[in-house]
């Protein structure tokens, strides 16, 4: 009844076979998973076709040898939608006394391209042997219900119950007294070549576990110790029969005698760097015996094979070792079977004294040198530093090794000292340090400086008397420091050592100045400043005169300042000279014509509230107590604007939607009032996970798709627009996915019966009766645009989906589907 009515739902794409062929042929074969099968094992073989053009179904008959295999059961390949036998009970017969199968028969509802497999045969094999499966009246029909062209290739099958003989062909002796073995061996079997036999092989005694099969056919054991070992060996044909085979022998042997020393006797002390290490070695079965030995840490020193039995064996340090050091040592020997291992010996090296490293140092007059005594030591011993014979014109200090050498004042020529180092273990040496100490030239005195007034007036000029000696006989120029910033102002000529020299001043300001001077030779070296001279530079003002205040300066916010606050406090700076009392007139406005804000104030500062984003332009009037005034320069400043947070309209899916596509595009219109450019970000509700993230222009529409849903499930969305100064958080909004769907074009056989076509032409009148789609398009008025939100115009195309929602005709044409219901439009 199932098969009957998904024959009627497909029947209005029925197409009877036509007497077209295709051009190019389909493949079907038969393929089986391996070609060789043991006793008890059930035979899988696929019937698998590989289509060259779409097609919708197919029929076979099997016929097989019956004297060897029994046909068990036809299962379904799964390559189409369809299979005959689920539809009509035992439509497919397994006749194993003719040895055939029929009517093995599928179809799919869709045309299919990919191959894969048909149907799947279990057989079970009654005897060994090889037997075939062949195909017979095999159809493949194509999408329109025609019958194709068809290759067809047939398959065969060998059942192999006996498993392979294992012949071993070369082995060692039952009883043997060597460590070494070889084994090699071959294997026969009645249906798999020799070629294809994999061996799996253990030794018994040796081996943790089987090898992997393989083709190996031969393998050698080494250095096996006294005892009884089995040699098994596991062949394995092409059916996976398995044949076993066992050998055994036995070892047997007397370990050697552990080594003697010889020399260097143990405990020794005083040993050269590089000692020859001996031992005698025996072997009570007289076996060449092989002679390695180590150091305490078991690295390998030196090692002789083949030694003659009752030898004494040499071994040679192959590197100089370090002084006044303890080594340890062991050999071990062997017969190649059986080892032993001496006691652990040791002997100690003679001391090497340090070497102490000279040096030639070259530095100048009056200058000290940080000096790194050094030496080195074979041993690699810690050495200790001191010194022996100090300098005869200079001093040093410091740690030894790490010291400072200081030359005796104004001495130039030759200095040495000698030091002396230890490395505790009775080893020392000396070196000496040589120093040449060249001559500088000697930097002036400090001047001598003496004025002719410590006080002046503005603009009056003042003399300085200034003299300094240079021991070196230099001529000497004199810098000058006027304003007390320790830089000289101002340079004379040269003039001869100790000649005092006259230097005329005058400022221009009043204040305390604080002049030093130094002095610099020929040779560019300088003196020390000399003592700080105070001046005192006062104005010389007629009594009578009233002098106006300065001009108001360094104004707050600064001239041509931007984003300034809304309510901020004016701020300014103003003197007086001769310190009368000072008031200020305000003046405020958004050109040059400014208007009075405050008269008289005694504050150098007004608060002021401001309207955003505005070019303000203000200026300071200073009245002093006698009624002179002072005008400032024309500042402006411009105020910060206000910012407008985003929002978004939610298009589609709207809030409750169903039947919504299971990988929806989410879209939003994001606006600023700002027009500032605006990221929009869309998150899953259920989890506040984003979805993903969109920048976009103000106004402008922002989507993505939300892949991978689920059909038939509700999911929540909102999002969250951002102007990188504020941000918004939508509604959350909820939506049902579309249920899963099935159905499409079928393909039925040349065999199905009169009675169902004609149930199904009737079922096809009903359902062709339906009717064709509805157009969604119609133009008429409304009142807003569903996609942009825009009024309509009056005479303006408008489009209307079968839902309602209005669209202007070019947001139809360009989002092509409704998000109201997702039915298309444009």
């Amino acid at each position: 009844m199932k098969g009957i009515s998904m024959i009627i739902a497909m029947i209005p794409f029925l197409i009877i076979f036509g007497l077209s062929m295709a051009t190019e042929a389909n493949i079907i074969k038969v393929e089986s998973s391996h070609n060789y099968w043991k006793s008890g094992e059930n035979i899988t073989v696929n019937l698998i076709i590989i289509p060259s053009q779409p097609i919708a179904g197919a029929q076979c008959n099997v016929v097989f040898n019956n004297s060897i295999l029994d046909a068990i059961e036809v299962i379904n390949g799964g390559l189409f939608d369809l299979w005959a036998n689920d539809m009509v009970e035992n439509f497919t017969v397994i006749d194993t006394e003719n040895g055939t199968i029929k009517n093995i028969v599928a179809f799919s509802s869709t045309p299919i391209n990919e191959g894969g497999v048909f149907a799947t045969i279990i057989f079970q094999a009654k005897k060994e042997g090889a037997a075939f499966v062949e195909l017979t009246d095999v159809v493949i029909s194509d999408e329109n219900g025609s019958k194709c062209e068809v290759d067809i290739i047939n398959g065969s099958i060998i059942a192999d119950f006996t498993p392979p003989a294992i012949q071993l062909i070369e082995f060692p002796p039952i009883n043997i007294d060597y460590n070494s073995v070889y084994f090699s061996w071959n294997s026969t079997d009645n249906f798999s070549p020799w070629q294809n036999i994999s061996f799996s092989y253990m030794l018994y005694g040796y081996d943790t576990g089987w090898h992997e099969w393989s083709n190996a056919r031969n393998v050698s054991y080494n250095d096996l110790l006294t005892g009884s070992y089995t040699f098994m060996i596991r062949a394995r044909d092409d059916a996976g029969n398995i044949a076993w085979l066992n050998y055994s022998f036995g070892i047997s042997n007397n370990p050697p005698a552990k080594p003697q020393l010889i020399s260097p006797e143990n405990g020794s002390t005083n040993i050269s760097l590089q000692p020859t290490l001996r031992v005698f070695v025996y072997d009570p079965d007289g076996d060449a015996l092989d002679v390695e030995f180590y150091d305490e840490n078991d690295n390998l020193i030196h090692a002789a094979y083949k030694v003659s039995n009752g030898s004494i064996v040499n071994a040679s340090i192959p590197q100089q070792l370090l002084g006044h050091t303890t080594y340890y040592w062991y050999v071990i020997v062997s017969d190649g079977i059986y080892e032993n291992r001496s006691d652990k010996w040791h002997f100690t090296t003679k001391n090497r004294n340090p070497v102490a490293n000279s040096q030639n140092i070259e530095i100048k007059e009056d200058m000290p040198i940080a000096i790194i005594l050094t030496a080195s030591d074979e041993d690699g011993d810690t050495l200790s530093y001191s010194i022996a014979m100090p300098p005869s014109h200079g001093t040093i200090t410091g740690n030894p090794p790490s010291i400072t050498y200081t030359p005796d004042a104004n001495y130039y020529g030759i200095d040495s000292f000698t030091f002396r180092v230890e490395d505790g273990f009775g080893g020392t040496d000396e070196g000496i340090i040589n120093i040449s100490i060249n001559p500088l030239p000697d930097s002036p005195s400090k001047p001598s400086v003496q004025v002719s007034s410590y006080s002046v007036y503005v603009g009056e000029t003042i003399t300085f008397y200034v003299v300094a000696t240079d021991d070196d006989g230099d001529k000497i120029r004199y810098g000058f420091d006027w304003n007390g910033d320790e830089s000289v102002d101002q340079w004379s000529n040269f003039y001869n050592s100790g000649e005092k020299i006259e230097v005329k001043h005058s400022w221009n300001v009043v204040g305390k100045y604080y002049v030093r001077v130094k002095a610099k030779d020929e040779d560019g070296y300088e003196s020390s400043w000399s003592d700080v001279l105070l001046i005192s530079v006062e104005e010389k003002l007629q009594p009578s005169i009233n002098h106006p205040p300065a001009k108001p300066y360094n104004p707050y916010p600064q001239n041509g300042a931007t984003n300034v606050e809304l309510n901020v406090t004016l701020s300014w700076q103003c003197f007086d000279g001769e310190g009368d009392a000072i008031s200020y007139d305000v003046y405020l406005g958004t050109s040059s014509e400014m208007e009075k804000i405050a008269s008289r104030i005694p504050s150098s500062s007004f608060p002021v509230s401001l309207e955003p984003e505005t070019t303000y332009y203000w200026r300071i009037v200073a009245w002093d107590e006698n009624g002179a005034s002072n005008v400032s320069e024309i500042w402006q400043f411009t105020t910060k604007g206000i910012n407008h947070p985003p929002y978004v309209t939610i298009l589609s899916p709207l809030n409750g939607s169903t039947n919504v596509s299971i990988s929806p595009e989410l879209k939003v219109v994001a606006y600023d009032d700002d027009g500032d450019m605006l990221t929009v970000t869309f998150y899953d509700a259920s989890t506040n996970t984003t979805i993903g993230i969109v920048n976009v222009a103000a106004g402008n529409v922002a989507s993505i798709e939300w892949k991978n849903l689920e059909n038939g499930k509700e999911y929540s969305w909102y999002v969250v627009v951002s102007d990188g100064n504020a941000m918004e958080k939508s509604s959350v909004l909820h939506f049902t996915t579309i249920e899963g769907k099935s159905g499409g074009k079928i393909a039925i056989w040349y065999y199905v019966i009169p009675v169902i076509a004609a149930i199904a032409i009737a079922f096809s009148y009903l359902y062709l009766r339906k009717g064709s789609k509805k157009k969604v398009l119609a133009v008429e008025e409304a009142k807003k645009c569903t996609i942009c939100l825009g009024k309509f115009k009056e005479g303006a195309n408008v489009v209307r989906c079968e839902c309602g929602a209005t669209f202007h005709k070019s947001c139809a044409t360009r989002v092509k589907e409704c998000p109201e219901c997702g039915r298309r439009i444009g």
